[in-house]
């Protein structure tokens, strides 16, 4: 699940800055190019480890929703019949699964003030990060996150598209090559469709995964 959504299941149960702040946190980290320590296990009443708690329950639950995996597989199988190779295929089933998913969450009541309040938060994070780089990494990406303003662009296959190639052009195996571009760019309206229909049975496995799990990690 992408940052969006967890902070989509995060206002289901707390509105507060902090905690949806935490529920999107590893992944602002990976966008920043940093990783988070454990440090959050040291503060369990605090709301923003509570929300980074939340995520990786969320990601668990998430991951194995059934109306999940359908999508990712029949993404996959679509893109290597037209042509693209199985790392690129694979890569734009999984992450553009879930920017298309933020597309459509971004627009519920309430998620748009929540995610712009969690951002507008300031506070040193730096203990949480694995490495000294962590916090300085971090305050860059909010002020370029701030910058955006909310993401209503992750319902546009094109900005989708390159999303996905500057996400994954660093990475030789799942990179989008200039011959897989347009053949991904085809199929990313039909995916955007298949989500709009799968995704209130997918949040409801995603709530009853999560009603289910232990409340910490």
């Amino acid at each position: 699940m992408n940052f969006i959504g967890h902070a989509t299941v995060a206002l289901w149960t707390r509105a507060a800055p902090d905690f949806v702040l935490g529920s999107m946190l590893p992944d602002f980290a990976g966008m920043a190019g940093t990783r988070l320590s454990r440090a959050d296990r040291e503060l369990p009443g605090d709301p923003l480890c509570a929300g980074i708690a939340l995520h990786h329950r969320t990601d668990d639950a998430f991951h194995g929703a059934p109306e999940f995996v359908k999508l990712l597989d029949e993404t996959l199988d679509l893109l290597t019949r037209q042509g693209v190779p199985r790392g690129p295929a694979r890569a734009v089933a999984h992450i553009g699964t879930e920017m298309l998913i933020d597309g459509e969450l971004v627009l519920a009541p309430g998620v748009a003030a929540a995610y712009t309040r969690a951002l507008a938060i300031e506070r040193p994070l730096d203990a949480l990060f694995v490495d000294a780089e962590g916090g300085p990494r971090w305050s860059r990406l909010r002020e370029r996150l701030l910058g955006h303003g909310v993401p209503y662009d992750y319902r546009d296959p094109d900005s989708v598209l390159r999303r996905l190639q500057l996400v994954l052009r660093s990475r030789p195996r799942l990179a989008i090559d200039a011959a897989s571009a347009p053949l991904v760019r085809a199929h990313l309206p039909a995916l955007q469709r298949k989500v709009v229909i799968a995704l209130p049975l997918l949040l409801e496995s995603v709530r009853q995964a999560l009603s289910e799990a232990r409340p910490a990690r």
